[in-house]
């Protein structure tokens, strides 16, 4: 349970940056936050990426739908907070940010979801207007995608939280379908389903009511 706190403190993080950045944009707590008002606290554009780099880290901090804030902050404390409990702290940080860099790059530079790095039978429809250079990236859902491929590498479907990352994902794919704001957010997925199986096969997963144990009831 110790090393839960992290995910469960980077869920709250995501929420307290959206309250900061509506105070300094003077405006209501649940209204939409613009994208070209995200640029200026640290959101992706593809013209900017080379000579700030940065913006792959802070843009996963900033989200514009309050609904969608919610959905993801929640999702990943807990399935986050599971990953932590069967790998390490480091390695669900490393899953979680590089995921989200990964898919944050990618819809910026262009790269198309297309399904390539969803969940395992995920369909996903491409965002039309990614690549677009005036087109604004932000958000974690690309961290929670990798978190929920990770978790779905490390537990079992009789477990329930191979269920809760799958509802993670599918939401996640859902607010881009009906959103479209994240054409290849599902990229962050491939990220983390393959840096988990990569540690399931080099025994960085512990065995506390593990994916084997589970696996044979």
């Amino acid at each position: 349970m110790e090393k839960r706190w992290i995910a469960w403190a980077w869920g709250v993080s995501l929420v307290i940056v959206w309250v900061l950045v509506a105070l300094k944009l003077d405006q209501p707590l649940l209204q939409e936050q613009l994208r070209e008002d995200l640029l200026g606290f640290g959101a992706v554009q593809a013209e900017l990426m080379d000579a700030e780099p940065w913006r792959l880290l802070t843009a996963q901090w900033l989200q514009n739908h309050p609904s969608r804030l919610l959905f993801t902050a929640l999702m990943i404390a807990v399935v986050g907070g599971a990953v932590a409990e069967r790998t390490s702290v480091g390695a669900m940080v490393f899953i979680g940010i590089g995921g989200g860099a990964v898919g944050l790059h990618a819809a910026a530079v262009g790269l198309s979801g297309g399904g390539l790095g969803a969940l395992p039978g995920m369909a996903v429809l491409a965002d039309q207007t990614v690549g677009f250079p005036e087109n604004v990236r932000f958000g974690a859902a690309q961290s929670l995608m990798a978190l929920s491929g990770a978790a779905m590498v490390i537990f079992v479907r009789t477990q329930p939280i191979w269920w809760i990352a799958l509802a993670g994902g599918l939401g996640s794919v859902a607010f881009d379908l009906f959103q479209g704001t994240q054409g290849a957010a599902q990229l962050g997925g491939l990220f983390g389903f393959c840096v988990a199986a990569l540690l399931l096969a080099t025994g960085g997963v512990t065995s506390d009511g593990n994916r084997r144990t589970a696996s044979r009831r």
